[in-house]
């Protein structure tokens, strides 16, 4: 993901069709830091996304804000909102 076209976070996601759940595998930083600290909006004890839940990300610098979804058409959006 990029901001001003900087890269600022890169996730790496799996998406299972049946659930239409995503799981995040691994989250870094714009140092390539990794990142373990993540939580869902409204459900904070989750750690497996819904379709089309917003993930908060909180970097050393930013706290961004992923909405990631499936609409059925063959493609992934996910949705970047920074703090």
């Amino acid at each position: 993901m990029t901001q001003n076209r900087d890269p600022v976070l890169a996730l790496r996601v799996n998406y299972f069709e049946d659930g239409e759940i995503f799981k995040i595998e691994s989250m870094i930083d714009d140092s390539c830091k990794t990142l373990r600290n993540w939580t869902i909006e409204g459900r904070p004890d989750e750690r497996t996304l819904q379709n089309w839940d917003t993930v908060i990300v909180r970097t050393a610098d930013s706290t961004y804000r992923v909405r990631l979804g499936y609409d059925g058409s063959g493609r992934i959006e996910a949705v970047v909102t920074s703090e």
